[in-house]
């Protein structure tokens, strides 16, 4: 009996190591000295503030200042089916334009938002979570006990001026029934861990594997 072909489940993972992004993306870690909530400024617009509503305080008093109470590392890690639901604490992002609050980002690893504006104008901003540590002595007040924030963002409220097929869901990939050879070194983007060149469906770090694929 045929086996079943793998759900295409990469795209839904939190990968080892922050995604690379466009080129148009800005980049920029900063130290969390000043303690928590800590605002940091994207521009002379936007700006994100970090919270930490733990709604306790004395066992962060107790605990080593540089002992680390919420990090990027521990969603990266492949958790076992069976370790039960997450106990990890629910850090948050509120995204400010001109000290108006627009959105409450949650800090999950490689999370990528896109922040509406006011209502009128759309989507304004595009930010990404590449990386965080905090650690308890942070928390509580200020002081350098290694806690830092990575983000990158761009503005989202220009149009771009490339344009593309829209991208092949792997899923639609594995059904359709024949194969049509696309124009030759165009590729199709069908997830962020694999591409579609020439008829051959290619995983990123594996060999080409061959699908019956037809392009629409």
């Amino acid at each position: 009996m045929a086996l079943m072909p793998p759900i295409p489940m990469a795209g839904f993972l939190v990968p080892p190591t922050p995604p690379d992004l466009p080129a148009n993306f800005t980049t920029a870690t900063q130290a969390l000295d000043a303690g928590l909530p800590f605002t940091f400024a994207l521009d002379r617009h936007w700006s994100v503030t970090v919270r930490y509503p733990t709604g306790v305080l004395q066992p962060w008093l107790d605990a080593d200042p540089r002992a680390v109470a919420s990090s990027d590392a521990d969603e990266r890690v492949p958790v076992q089916a069976n370790a039960g639901p997450s106990t990890a604490d629910p850090v948050r992002l509120t995204v400010a334009r001109d000290d108006v609050a627009l959105a409450v980002v949650p800090l999950d690893a490689s999370r990528r938002a896109l922040i509406v504006d006011d209502g009128s104008r759309g989507v304004a901003l595009e930010l990404a979570v590449l990386s965080w540590t905090i650690a308890a002595g942070t928390v509580c007040g200020a002081g350098s006990f290694g806690s830092s924030l990575t983000l990158a963002w761009r503005p989202a409220s220009v149009a771009v001026d490339v344009f593309a097929p829209p991208p092949l869901s792997p899923v639609v990939a594995l059904r359709l029934p024949t194969t049509v050879q696309p124009p030759i070194g165009i590729p199709l983007l069908i997830s962020r861990t694999a591409i579609l060149r020439d008829g051959v469906l290619e995983a990123a770090g594996t060999q080409p594997e061959r699908r019956t694929v037809r392009w629409l």
